[in-house]
């Protein structure tokens, strides 16, 4: 199990990623409405997170410094694991 490294926390370049994550999401955002069987109407947000992959890939850089992964193990997750939190699962 993955220790949770306490300068973490402290990371100031995570919170300023992640505020760019959530304004590109929401800038990239696809405003859906739906009508319920009672005629009610529901918008919401869809989120489109392969228009942000290059930040979140900037996350992953971060995170792999304070969890000592290599080059080669992240190498893994930014290539690997794209395909899945991007939704590209059925690509392989």
């Amino acid at each position: 199990m993955m220790a949770f490294t306490a300068s973490l926390g402290d990371e100031r370049r995570l919170e300023l990623l992640g505020k760019r994550l959530m304004t590109e999401l929401k800038k990239n955002a696809e405003r859906m409405t739906i009508s319920t069987r009672d005629a009610h109407q529901i918008a919401y947000d869809e989120f489109y997170a392969s228009g942000s992959e290059h930040i979140i890939d900037d996350i992953d850089g971060v995170l792999a410094e304070h969890f000592d992964f290599s080059a080669e193990e992240l190498d893994m997750i930014v290539n690997f694991d794209a395909k899945f939190r991007m939704g590209q699962e059925g690509d392989a």
